[in-house]
């Protein structure tokens, strides 16, 4: 028998179902501390960040969806391609709430829609907005490749994130992982549940 060990590959942890309600609230909140508009790149960054914030704190992501690595940093892919939306269909709270305007900037259409956020959410998101607020989209994004481990250069587009490896990042003890894994977990069977009915 070999003394040499070999290592398995890492089972990749699923992502969170994303929830395009908690997307909106959260990127409508942002929006409202900042006058109602802001660049779509600045926003992506702060929703991003929320996001890690959210696992660190609360044991969950606010938005959920896939992570990817893009060549200006980390993002909740759901909420690129929401940003990245056809403005013609009116149809996801999204796109009802708000808009891309000239110069790549986002605004708000109407007051934020707040319900789907707790109390901790929206603190996290008020947080980052004021900490942040003296940087603009480029610092952010340099500030995203500094600081956030997860994040990795992509040839290409893009390059999937694991939540396992934002979880090693955060540092958080076994038992608070294994609780977010177990909230996928349950998340991913609730989300087949109601998709099957």
């Amino acid at each position: 028998m070999s003394g040499t060990h070999q290592t398995r590959p890492k089972t990749p942890t699923a992502d969170f179902p994303f929830d395009e309600r908690k997307a909106t609230a959260a990127a409508a909140y942002l929006l409202s501390l900042e006058d109602g508009c802001m660049k779509h790149l600045r926003l992506i960054k702060l929703l991003y960040l929320a996001e890690r914030e959210s696992l660190r704190r609360l044991g969950a992501p606010i938005c959920g969806g896939r992570y990817v690595s893009m060549p200006h940093g980390p993002v909740i892919s759901p909420v690129y391609d929401l940003v990245k939306a056809d403005e013609e269909s009116r149809e996801s709270p999204w796109l009802r709430q708000i808009r891309v305007v000239a110069d790549h900037n986002v605004e708000l259409c109407h007051a934020p829609e707040l319900g789907p956020l707790s109390m901790a959410e929206m603190e996290i998101l008020r947080e980052l907005s004021e900490y942040f607020r003296g940087k603009d989209q480029w610092e952010l994004r340099d500030y995203t490749h500094d600081s956030i481990p997860e994040w990795q250069e992509v040839e290409g587009t893009s390059a999937r994130i694991d939540p396992d490896d934002i979880l090693d990042a955060l540092r958080l003890p076994p038992d608070e992982r294994e609780h977010i894994r177990q909230e996928i977990r349950e998340r991913q069977h609730f989300r087949r549940l109601f998709t099957q009915r």
